[in-house]
């Protein structure tokens, strides 16, 4: 009886033990954002970006503007000091596997767009101290923010990873909820060509 149980259960065991240490060795999110990273290099979550008509009438309001962000030195910054430029908004955690499998593709578009595009990479952590830790462990050198205030309605999210696209002045050019490879030239074309 026994013997037959382990024979139909034993996969499942298996699956329960290995999460159970990943939950225990506080790993699991890397673990699971690094199979879902293989997941975005296979082209089928890549980001689609067009240029949409009801994109044509979303405005970020003066009061939007108004956001206050704190960067990783501390610096306390207003949303409005990137009024001038695109700028391009990922909402994401330490704790978000799907978070955590965009990253790489995000540091490279950081990397190819950054002189020109403004990246504003706001931790939905609880405690910043953990976003600050995980950007430095991996190398990333996107800039990351905490919000002081509540996040204005049109850049608010029920789901993470959440981007937004933001053109000069104050449309919102892209929006997307949920995991999506940003390492594509048509993004990058995409996001230069909003200058």
């Amino acid at each position: 009886m026994f013997k037959r149980f382990l024979k139909n259960w034993w996969p499942y065991l298996a699956f329960g033990l290995v999460y159970i240490i990943l939950s225990v060795t506080g790993t699991r999110a890397e673990a699971f954002g690094f199979i879902q990273r293989g997941l975005l290099q296979t082209g089928l979550m890549q980001a689609k970006v067009s240029q949409s008509p009801e994109n044509d009438e979303i405005f970020l309001s003066k009061t939007d503007w108004d956001l206050r962000l704190v960067d990783a030195e501390g610096k306390l910054h207003h949303l409005s000091e990137f009024k001038e430029d695109a700028v391009f908004i990922n909402l994401w955690a330490t704790w978000c596997p799907p978070c955590i499998a965009e990253m790489p593709g995000l540091e490279n578009l950081y990397q190819k767009t950054n002189n020109e595009v403004s990246f504003i990479m706001l931790s939905r952590d609880r405690d910043f101290e953990l976003a600050k830790a995980f950007v430095s462990k991996k190398g990333y050198t996107f800039p990351i923010y905490y919000a002081l205030d509540p996040l204005p309605e049109i850049l608010s999210s029920n789901a993470i990873p959440a981007t937004f696209v933001i053109a000069p002045q104050g449309r919102i050019a892209y929006r997307h909820q949920g995991m999506a490879n940003y390492n594509h030239p048509e993004i990058e074309q995409f996001l230069l060509e909003l200058k």
